[in-house]
């Protein structure tokens, strides 16, 4: 059964961001045989079976810069807008080994993330950490109700504001890098750096900006849920974020007007930013 209505989040005490299932031994036995399933998968990320358990493993990858993303971080430079800038990493195993360490230094903090349980030369392996928010606005694996989304997508948002809150960021939030294990949100795949590019500030307001847009892969332009989730986070963030997240939008003007324009031939991304900015640029009023 779910916990009580979100209003009551801000009395929980610190146990919200801490996963309620101890971490294993990081012993070789486990990194013997991940290392013998490597053989035969072919997924970059896939799952095992563990002593009972589901375990991810995550391989290294070579990223390749293209120019749109070299091309974006040029229009975020000119135009001050950190969601144009590029996230994509090198990847290979310098990557793989600097998102080991942010996970281990966020767990290390109190933020809920999963916890590595074995590593290798080019792999790492984490625990199951529940399932993701796309996945439970989809209705897959078990059907929520509206008030059990209701409640699970406002976690989040607080989840969120307690990490910005707390002076850190996710870098890209998507839905399904943001999880419910049945107690509380966790956030997984920290691969991008993006604190190396622009400062604190943007990396939060971007991580609000990708919330809401992710939110409208899912669900319609009228949804109450969206604002739910504003609000949870605007009553425990810092109001620097959110003030700042609404004034990025209204300056999205020809974005905006774009978006309108194409919103009913153009595909999701063009429908998403369309209704995130309509409902951040009103919040602004």
């Amino acid at each position: 059964m779910l916990i009580n209505r979100c209003w009551v989040l801000s009395a929980l005490n610190e146990s919200i961001f801490k996963l309620q299932v101890m971490p294993m031994q990081n012993d070789m036995e486990l990194s013997s045989y991940i290392e013998q399933q490597k053989q035969t998968r072919k997924k970059r990320v896939f799952a095992v079976e563990w002593k009972g358990r589901k375990v991810w493993v995550k391989q290294s990858e070579q990223h390749i810069q293209s120019v749109w993303h070299k091309l974006g971080d040029v229009v975020a430079s000119i135009t001050s807008n950190p969601l144009f800038t590029s996230t994509v990493s090198e990847g290979g195993v310098a990557a793989l080994k600097d998102e080991i360490r942010r996970l281990q230094a966020l767990r290390a903090k109190g933020v809920a993330v999963p916890a590595v349980l074995a590593s290798g030369d080019d792999w790492f392996a984490i625990e199951d950490a529940g399932i993701a928010l796309h996945h439970i606005l989809q209705g897959k694996q078990h059907k929520y109700s509206a008030s059990e989304q209701q409640e699970i997508l406002q976690q989040a948002a607080y989840a969120l504001a307690k990490l910005h809150h707390n002076g850190r960021w996710h870098g890209r939030p998507a839905l399904r890098d943001i999880l419910w294990n049945g107690f509380n949100i966790v956030f997984i795949d920290f691969e991008e750096d993006l604190a190396a590019k622009i400062n604190p500030l943007d990396c939060m307001v971007r991580d609000l900006f990708l919330l809401i847009h992710g939110l409208y892969r899912y669900l319609p332009e009228d949804s109450t849920l969206v604002m739910d989730v504003w609000r949870t986070y605007q009553r425990n963030a810092p109001r620097d974020v959110w003030l700042a997240t609404c004034h990025l939008a209204g300056r999205m003007g020809w974005i905006f007007q774009a978006a309108r324009l194409l919103k009913g031939v153009g595909g999701h991304d063009v429908k998403q930013t369309y209704a995130t900015l309509k409902f951040l640029r009103k919040q602004a009023e």
